[in-house]
């Protein structure tokens, strides 16, 4: 582990990244980066055994991609 360099999240292999290491390379490469504030709510979809829980909450729900 290098101080400073992006951690592989949870010890994933390959490639998932926290999100304050994939903004904070947008910000070393010069990318414009705004916040945004938001009190919507938030799906959590970290482990396996939360997409259950957003399945069935979502249940009926239309979907727009």
């Amino acid at each position: 582990m290098v101080a400073g360099e992006p951690q592989p999240r949870g010890g994933v292999e390959g490639g998932e990244y926290e999100i304050t290491d994939a903004v904070q390379l947008l910000v070393d490469e010069g990318v414009p980066v705004a916040v945004v504030r938001s009190a919507e709510g938030v799906w959590d979809l970290s482990s396996r055994t939360d997409v259950r829980t957003v399945a069935e909450a979502l249940a009926g729900e239309e979907v727009a991609l």
